[in-house]
């Protein structure tokens, strides 16, 4: 999604680019599904899939799933390295 909206800097018209986007979307899933999980570390991916069934991250919420004290941590390094998290308020939580 984000080298979607740099490329709509690029372009002049939004439906220029879903028109050239339309045909890619199957290889962006799979890259997104297989890919991207499979770069990170164990722990992280166990942690990205066992909270897959939350439709929010929170420290307290992910701790009571995983049975665990560390959540925060796990978070922290997601939002980090970028990984698909944005804050929902401004105490980052």
């Amino acid at each position: 999604m984000q080298l979607a909206a740099l490329s709509l800097q690029e372009k002049a018209s939004p439906g220029d680019l879903l028109q050239v986007l339309q045909g890619t979307q199957r290889e962006l899933f799979e890259y997104l599904v297989q890919e991207v999980p499979h770069r990170q570390s164990e722990q992280v991916q166990s942690f990205l899939l066992r909270t897959s069934i939350l439709s929010c991250l929170h420290t307290s919420l992910c701790n009571a799933v995983l049975e665990q004290q560390d959540s925060q941590r796990f978070l922290e390094e997601l939002e980090r390295v970028n990984l698909f998290l944005s804050p929902l308020d401004y105490q980052q939580q």
